[in-house]
């Protein structure tokens, strides 16, 4: 029998040239729902790149009009599936203050839900998928249905980049290791932890993102952004959700506006942030970018980083500084509200980094690094620094990582986190795990690539692309899809295995 799998494909687009290649195994059956946009709901739909033997078009279940709401449904949905949906609600980032075109009420909201809840219900229940493969998930809708994969039993599998620069695996989730990794573990006799840093190190790999079009020139995300308005901005185009309260007007206004920020935001953070890092003793915590899923999914009760800065504050020894280094790629979301700047340096024992300031500089000196579900919590442990975190990750089991779960204690937790030592026996084999399980690729320049080929460096996500096109990049980078079509093989092999034995 053919196992079958659920692929969503979205505008990044990867995880359809995975099916492409994943295709040629005759053991497998594929179906497809598409995440698109309207004007490019036909070429997809009628595509004949990858044979899928069902698809779905997501925006033609899910309307942007809101109805009735069915509450003894959502309820029932709950109970059903052990999903808070209110949670997975607040994670959504159009539902939020990030949202500058509209302020969506309670009932649009659960109106939204209802029907993405039935249509997601209807699929599960008429093909009974044994795998999903879908992209990490980064909006409540596909979340929704990893969850609902998860509560049925029926295994999800994505492309993770793993917590190891340029490392990147398969696995179901970003902060689980897979129960058969441990098959895998290489055996070597030797570590040598200064090869370790100098080529899995995050910090180079993230400044190298492809997003929100920072690499195009001025001129030419007017002349797209004209053209985008003109062209895209249809009766189709309100269908969705996403687009609810988008004119002409606001996205002219919104985009003026967003020069002047994060010109005037760039201006104060060069004035007011530091770039020396002076001989005391610190604390470093590390900003993360907003809006971004590690903390609207894996943190939901930990997204105000500001209050989580001064309830660190508050806690620290009295000879004991906190240094806030703001999040490098925050210049692609314009950096944050100047205001908020303001409060934190405001607190007498907080010190605002520069984002340009390497990380190294600032594991090697501090005492103990501090973050809500960063890779810094892991990556201070290189240097010997114990780490105090706010959520589960992949690495928070580590015996030298204190996991905060009530505010009441965090004094107390610090205080003995910077007694801490590094067992470095139990980092390498926690290390070698996670190598071990992992492959050399990008995968953020993964995604980065079709970002610039097809949809202007993320300036603007595209309403037209051309498939033939799409296909020639595919069969171009063949090497990298044949990799991760292999990979999600494997993947699937070993859970079979694991899951007999």
């Amino acid at each position: 029998m053919k196992n079958k799998i659920l692929f969503w494909i979205d505008a990044s687009l990867v995880e359809f040239g995975v099916a492409k290649y994943m295709q040629f195994n005759s053991n497998y059956e594929f179906y497809g729902i598409f995440d698109l946009n309207y004007k490019l709901k036909n070429n997809f739909i009628n595509q004949s790149i990858v044979s899928f033997k069902k698809e779905w078009f997501f925006w033609d279940h899910v309307d942007s009009k809101p109805t009735e709401v069915d509450m003894e449904y959502l309820k029932h949905f709950e109970d059903k599936f052990h999903i808070n949906l209110w949670n997975l609600a607040y994670s959504e980032r159009v539902f939020s203050k990030f949202n500058p075109f509209h302020v969506f009420s309670s009932n649009e909201i659960l109106s939204i839900l209802e029907q993405e809840c039935k249509f997601l219900e209807h699929v599960l229940s008429e093909i009974n998928p044994d795998f999903l493969i879908i992209k990490v998930t980064d909006f409540h809708r596909n979340h929704l249905l990893s969850l609902m994969c998860q509560s049925l039993g029926i295994k999800v599998l994505s492309i993770i980049p793993t917590r190891l620069g340029s490392r990147t695996c398969i696995s179901s989730d970003v902060n689980k290791i897979e129960s058969w990794w441990t098959e895998n573990i290489e055996e070597t006799k030797q570590f040598d932890f200064n090869h370790f840093l100098k080529n899995n190190g995050r910090y180079r790999q993230t400044t190298k993102i492809i997003s929100s079009g920072t690499s195009l020139s001025f001129l030419t995300k007017i002349k797209l952004g004209l053209n985008w308005a003109l062209t895209d901005i249809t009766k189709d185009f309100h269908k969705t959700y996403d687009h609810i309260g988008i004119t002409r007007f606001k996205v002219l206004i919104f985009f003026i506006k967003s020069i002047f920020k994060k010109y005037f935001r760039k201006l104060f953070i060069d004035k007011h942030f530091s770039k020396e890092i002076i001989d005391e003793k610190f604390i470093f915590f590390t900003l993360q970018v907003e809006p971004e899923r590690n903390l609207s999914l894996d943190a939901p009760f930990y997204t105000n980083q500001l209050s989580i800065i001064e309830n660190i504050a508050k806690s620290l020894p009295i000879d004991c500084t906190l240094y806030v280094k703001e999040h490098y790629n925050m210049i692609n979301r314009n950096w944050r509200p100047i205001s908020e700047y303001k409060k934190l340096l405001k607190m007498s024992n907080v010190k605002l980094i520069h984002p340009s300031v390497p990380p190294n500089i600032l594991f090697e000196k501090c005492l103990a690094v501090s973050t809500i579900s960063g890779t810094a919590g892991l990556e201070g442990s290189y240097y010997g620094k114990p780490s105090i975190i706010f959520a589960d990750t992949i690495y928070s089991n580590l015996s030298f990582v204190t996991r905060i779960t009530n505010f009441d204690e965090l004094s107390k937790k610090i205080s003995n986190s910077l007694n801490q030592k590094i067992d470095m026996i139990e980092l390498e084999k926690f290390l070698k795990l996670i190598y071990s399980a992992s492959f050399e690729l990008d995968a953020f320049n993964l995604s980065g690539e079709i970002s610039k080929k097809f949809h202007h460096s993320g300036f603007i996500i595209s309403s037209s692309i051309n498939l033939e096109n799409l296909n020639q990049f595919f069969e171009k980078n063949i090497d990298t899809y044949q990799k991760l079509a292999k990979e999600f093989s494997n993947s699937i092999t070993k859970y079979l295995n694991f899951k007999v034995n």
